[in-house]
């Protein structure tokens, strides 16, 4: 890979990598407000899931787990970004970020549940977090850095002398 591209890839790696980085360092900053607003759209699943028995226990049991899911999803966001930006483990940090990535934006930007503005801003959100999918997606796919071949051997010189 020429230098230009190297510059590219890791610029293409940092813009990904950098709003997981400052979303964990603001979660951890702020974490009570944010596991409290985990909380309130948890209780607002379970109310979507009325009449859904299993999916309306299911939201309201993890309320219980909001802060080790809330731990978890942060320290996953700032390692596995830090990971990306320096060009390491890549593919793994790419998909564990897909992992609660997916789940999470499902959960927070339930764009089909809301009216009016609010409902166009989430489902702007929702494209967003869509669009960064593709990029974890790609980094999954191709963002492991080439190596260099080794170095091959310098050619060896025939051998002019015969044993008499």
């Amino acid at each position: 890979m020429d230098l230009t591209k190297k510059l590219f890839a890791s610029i293409a790696r940092g813009a990904i990598a950098l709003i997981f980085i400052v979303t964990g360092i603001l979660n951890w900053a702020h974490f009570e407000g944010v596991k409290d607003y985990l909380i309130s759209i948890l209780k607002d699943w379970s109310l979507y899931m009325s009449g859904i028995l299993w999916a309306e226990d299911l939201f309201l049991s993890l309320v219980d787990y909001a802060t080790p899911i809330l731990i978890t999803a942060t320290a996953i966001q700032i390692v596995c970004g830090l990971l990306i930006i320096l060009g390491w483990r890549i593919q793994v940090s790419a998909f564990l970020i897909l992992l609660v990535f997916v789940p999470m934006t499902i959960i927070l930007r339930h764009f089909w549940f809301l009216t009016g503005q609010e409902r166009d801003h989430e489902l702007i959100l929702f494209l967003k977090n869509l669009s960064i999918m593709g990029g974890l997606l790609t980094l999954m796919i191709f963002g492991k850095p080439e190596k260099k071949p080794p170095p091959s051997p310098p050619p060896t010189q025939p051998d002019d002398s015969f044993p008499i």
